[in-house]
């Protein structure tokens, strides 16, 4: 095969087993984990340099495993797996009947950014728990930099941090305490997560503290964060954690109507026919109508170098859960669970990407550099939202800071490498149908796994204008033109200029072609930024990484 053995098509372990058939709950099968080495092949062809695994059976947690360079006392910042630890430490508030699920939040906390709008009087725990606020994700993505209803509460899901924060100050505004307090007279000591809080402490060993990696394995310096955030940076151990799932498995110490509260359905990520069993219920994802009578409760969580994840069968009582210090921790999340064994995994795919039979792309036989403080994404090209693309190959992205920041100068700005298999046309004509196929997906889906929802008067069609221009060094054609696009981030139409490099490589199987697009002009300093990650490009004739599996 050529180059693309970088890619592992072959994903179940040597010594995989599966110790019972399903016999109901208690003699359900088991979660197995790969053999030590098959994990740190994947975590170095993946630059991840830490991993921890919790595995639970029969409600209890029986093992968990770390690899690489972190340990069973390393401090995790767990990123949005924050959010199933407040939910569960509201819900014990609501069961003793100290806190309510439809009573208006406006009766303990108003912000004032949204003081004069009535939608306020419309936030619940129920729709703040279940992504209905209506609010961004962070009030730093809006244009205004305030908080802002995009749609009425309760009428669909969106996801949002803003909309725990703003749970976290009602609960504070009554019990007069932080949540940090209310979590641990809650959950943290009932539960025995000992090594768990909201943010960093200075009285812990900062050595112990997992620190995040890129996807060039270079490590983020990202100052650790120490305040009180009902939907991010819960920091806690592998143990502590897994821990947590087995008390959720159990009941998570709540009655019988309130444990059905948080693991019923409450919204919708889509309202087709398809996804009718999948969707929020309160801090959780939660995937009905599995085989065997199961249901599944899940959450992931991403901070730059941090990836986490949970995923708890309650009627089985089993459940995994994930720990990985790399940007790339989502493939190697996916390759673990896909070997893992799972019988519930084909129900799965149809939710889960992670259960899907797509390939993970390891390290190519280039090096495209990755400034300071950027992001990178790897995945194969075309790219499952812009399935109309017809080139193939690898696509490489590197996105400044404030790529999807509005009103950062860096905001929508974006280099691209295209690592493109050798014996595919590629001109002026079919460059501009291409770009236009990738951003008439990206629209509809945001980049995700399905569409979005895009009022309709908001919707714009896609115009791209392309023209030859001199060659610059070390391209064989440049051109450079204009994306008409919706900014589905802002819902308003937006313009970005665009500069395409097509080069030669001595790769005989594979060519590059750089695009760097942003809505500043060329003259405008982003555009040197945008040309730092191919300005030491090099392309190898033997890949130092390749894979055969």
């Amino acid at each position: 095969m050529p180059h693309m053995k970088r890619i592992f098509q072959c994903l179940i372990c040597v010594g995989l087993s599966i110790t019972a058939e399903y016999a109901g709950a208690q003699n359900s099968r088991t979660i197995s984990l790969c053999p030590k080495d098959s994990l740190l092949k994947w975590m170095k062809g993946l630059d991840v340099p830490g991993l921890a695994i919790g595995i639970i059976e029969n409600g209890k947690a029986i093992s968990v495993d770390v690899y690489g360079d972190v340990s069973l006392n390393s401090y995790w910042n767990v990123a949005s797996l924050t959010k199933p630890v407040t939910a569960v430490t509201v819900m014990s508030l609501v069961n003793k009947g100290l806190w309510s699920l439809d009573e208006p939040v406006s009766k303990y906390w108003v912000d004032p950014d949204i003081k004069d709008n009535p939608w306020k009087d419309k936030l619940t725990t129920r729709l703040l728990l279940s992504h209905q606020s209506g609010f961004s994700n962070w009030r730093f993505f809006d244009s205004s930099k305030k908080l802002t209803f995009h749609f009425e509460p309760g009428t669909r899901f969106r996801y949002s941090g803003e909309g725990f924060e703003y749970l976290r100050r009602a609960v504070e505004e009554k019990f007069g305490k932080s949540l940090q307090q209310v979590a641990t007279e809650q959950l943290f000591t009932p539960g025995g997560l000992t090594h768990t809080r909201y943010g960093w402490s200075d009285d812990r060993d900062s050595t112990l503290f997992a620190t995040g990696y890129n996807q060039a394995g270079k490590a983020y310096h990202n100052p650790k964060s120490y305040d009180v955030n009902a939907a991010d940076w819960l920091t806690t151990t592998i143990t502590d954690y897994t821990r947590f799932g087995a008390f959720v498995i159990n009941g998570a110490g709540l009655s019988a109507s309130q444990w059905n509260e948080m693991t019923t359905l409450q919204s919708h990520f889509d309202t087709t026919q398809a996804n009718k069993a999948n969707g929020m219920g309160l801090g959780w994802q939660v995937i009905r109508d599995l085989p065997n009578g199961e249901f599944a409760l899940t959450h992931s969580g991403s901070d730059p170098g941090i990836a986490t994840f949970t995923l708890l069968f309650p009627i089985s009582k089993r459940g995994i859960v994930i720990f990985a210090n790399g940007d790339n921790g989502g493939p190697l999340r996916s390759l673990i669970l896909r070997a893992s064994g799972i019988d519930l995994a084909p129900a799965l795919a149809g939710y889960m990407a992670e259960f899907r039979p797509y390939p993970i792309v390891m390290k190519g036989a280039y090096s495209f550099d990755l400034p300071e403080g950027w992001r990178a994404e790897r995945s194969l090209f075309p790219p499952p939202f812009a399935p109309q693309v017809k080139l193939k190959g690898i696509e490489e992205i590197r996105f400044p800071p404030g790529w999807g920041i509005a009103g950062r100068p860096d905001y929508w700005s974006v280099a691209y490498m295209f690592w493109l298999d050798k014996g595919q046309q590629v001109d002026e004509t079919i460059l501009k149908e291409n770009i236009k196929s990738y951003y008439d997906g990206l629209v509809i889906t945001g980049g995700g796994p399905v569409p979005h929802h895009i009022p309709r008067d908001k919707m714009v069609d896609t115009k791209v204008n392309i023209q030859k221009a001199d060659p610059e060094a070390d391209d064989a054609a440049t051109y450079t033109g204009t994306v008409y696009m919706l900014d589905y981030m802002q819902m308003q139409p937006i313009t970005l200029n665009f500069r395409a490099h097509m080069r030669t490589c001595s790769d005989k199987s594979h060519f590059p072609i750089f695009l760097e697009l942003s809505p500043k002009p060329f003259e405008d300093p982003i555009w040197r930024a945008l040309e730092q990650p191919k300005k030491n490009f090099s392309c190898m004739t033997t890949d130092p990484h390749h894979r055969s599996q």
